[in-house]
């Protein structure tokens, strides 16, 4: 089985790695392989122990890239502080509290995964449809399982969509809504590692939770600047011919993530991109969907402008 040197470092630098895991890995990638599935025997092996590990809950970093991926980046990101600095101070304390709120896909959770990967820690990935449970009681069982996981393993607990059960305890109906509420409360305040929650809907979260923030970071659309380095990327990265009418059109889509440039990247994959014109077309039907949701209210937040 191939792999390169640096692949073979990344994996054994990797805590959340066992040998038994890598070893399971090997086996179904080198039988993939033989059956024709993609070619790269690295990109098989980080596809099979992502699965692995989503399947416990767990994201490890990738130890490649893939080709044709936009490349994660603190300069694509339009956030209302400086993520760097953030990224020391969490280098340093190893513990904070933080809800990152925005439009989909402006990089919310990519960011803690990023923060992650830079301090050297595990993800522990959970979403509202984790944690959310049918009978009384075991949805803050599983609010407090999820920061005990987290602190056993080190980890960094990213807790996306938020906003699905830590809506404001004023307009609570049922009463799992506010005992869900208080023990995310009770368990946020003893948990000493460090916390992201994110949320497309700032605006329904319960007011005690919001003060139990250290930082509450805003991630909006993309910035002109911003927008044209990620198209000179990709346009790079699928070897498409550069032109002075993309940077007009861009100055016309002012609603871009960084979501909306992997999206596309990830339909060249089916449907290849052949010209940068190509690529300008389809952000553009990414930007008209996005506006299409908001006229029917599907849960995007108001933002100001860039």
């Amino acid at each position: 089985m191939e792999v390169s040197v640096e692949w073979c470092a990344a994996a054994a630098a990797n805590d959340a790695l066992t040998p038994a895991l890598i070893n399971r890995a090997a086996k179904v990638a080198k039988t993939m392989h033989k059956g024709g599935a993609n070619p790269s025997m690295e990109l098989l092996l980080d596809d099979v122990i992502d699965s692995a590990m989503k399947v416990q809950s767990r994201e490890v970093p990738r130890t490649g890239s893939k080709t044709g991926t936009v490349k994660y980046q603190l300069t694509a990101v339009n956030a209302d502080c400086n993520l760097d600095e953030v990224l020391e101070g969490l280098k340093q304390t190893g513990e904070s509290r933080i809800c990152i709120y925005g439009p989909p896909g402006t990089g919310k959770s990519a960011f803690a995964k990023h923060v992650a990967e830079v301090i050297g820690k595990t993800v522990l990935l959970k979403r509202a449809s984790d944690i959310l449970a049918p009978y009384i009681g075991q949805t803050e069982g599983n609010i407090a399982e999820m920061f005990r996981q987290a602190k056993a393993d080190g980890a960094v607990l990213i807790l996306d969509e938020a906003d699905s059960f830590l809506r404001s305890r004023d307009g609570a109906k049922r009463s799992w809504e506010i005992t869900a509420v208080n023990e995310m409360l009770t368990q946020m305040e003893s948990f000493d590692g460090i916390f992201f929650a994110t949320t497309n809907l700032m605006d329904h979260l319960d007011s005690a939770c919001l003060r139990r923030f250290d930082m509450k970071i805003n991630f909006g659309f993309l910035k002109q600047p911003q927008r044209l380095s990620l198209c000179r990327e990709v346009c790079q990265s699928l070897d498409l011919d550069w032109s002075p009418a993309i940077e007009t059109n861009l100055n016309l889509l002012e609603k871009l993530t960084p979501g909306d440039f992997e999206n596309v990247v990830r339909q060249s994959r089916l449907r290849p991109i052949r010209k940068a014109e190509d690529l300008i077309s389809r952000l553009k039907q990414e930007v008209k969907l996005k506006n299409l949701g908001s006229t029917h209210s599907i849960g995007f937040l108001a933002t100001g402008s860039d």
